[in-house]
């Protein structure tokens, strides 16, 4: 069976190539660069250097640093409107990416949707929770761009906002608000082995999505970017589950507007 050649070996040389010579700066690079290497300690070290080396070469041309080439961000929708959000969302994020990932927490987003795209919260969350990405923190924010566009043309252009009814008997997924309280405060004691009252965000998501409720996608991912987390990145579950109960009905309302349309 044929085998594919790995990297290493197509790059190493062999006897019948031709004798090659390192360029004049090659070592200082070379000194240079591993110097940074054991000062830093990165997990990753090729995403380090990709990104150091990226770094370098925008600092020996500093026009290109200032000034991203033609085509740098790339059209990702063929509809022109949709594509010019998506190429401002595109940049709005990328400013934001300061060590130059791709990805940004799911909270970054949010803030950026709110505060830079003027969207109101539930029409951020809207957006946020209409794609699969919001199940993942970080996010990958040019898959994110390319998603949510349409979602934040349509409130630029329409203004349309969503309101949770306050109405005293409304039930969501069949349970009451008091039903949603003591039933979720159930299970996540029953889940909380060690009775700290603190669980982390997968945690929570996982009691979550394991209810026997029939808590939808969106529910799920709704539950989760608003999930409120102390310093130590941890979910107060019994403080969640006051606003519980308005997080779903607003899902719910999210879900009729998508079969609506």
């Amino acid at each position: 069976m044929y085998e594919m050649e790995t990297f290493r070996e197509r790059t190493l040389a062999n006897r019948y190539q031709p004798r090659q010579h390192l360029p004049p700066n090659f070592p200082s690079v070379l000194k240079e660069y591993a110097r940074e290497v054991l000062r830093a300690q990165p997990e990753d070290v090729l995403q380090w250097s990709a990104n150091y080396f990226k770094r370098l070469a925008l600092e020996t041309d500093p026009l290109q640093a200032q000034q991203p080439p033609p085509g740098h961000f790339t059209p990702v929708v063929e509809d022109e409107e949709r594509e010019a959000v998506a190429q401002r969302l595109l940049r709005m994020f990328a400013e934001l990416d300061s060590d130059e990932s791709g990805v940004l927490p799911m909270q970054t987003i949010k803030q950026a949707l709110l505060e830079t795209c003027k969207l109101s919260p539930s029409q951020a969350l809207y957006v946020l929770t209409s794609t699969a990405l919001a199940e993942n923190d970080p996010v990958d924010y040019t898959a994110f761009a390319t998603e949510s566009c349409g979602a934040v043309l349509f409130f630029e252009q329409t203004h349309h906002e969503f309101e949770v009814s306050n109405v005293e008997n409304a039930t969501v997924h069949g349970l009451s608000r008091r039903d949603v309280e003591q039933e979720f405060l159930r299970l996540m004691r029953y889940a909380d082995e060690e009775a700290t009252g603190l669980f982390s965000l997968d945690q929570y998501y996982n009691v979550l999505a394991n209810a026997p409720y029939h808590l939808t996608r969106r529910d799920l991912r709704l539950l989760r970017i608003e999930a409120a987390r102390n310093s130590e990145k941890a979910v107060d579950y019994e403080a969640e589950l006051a606003y519980m109960f308005d997080r779903l009905l607003l899902a719910e309302q999210f879900s009729r507007f998508d079969e609506d349309e």
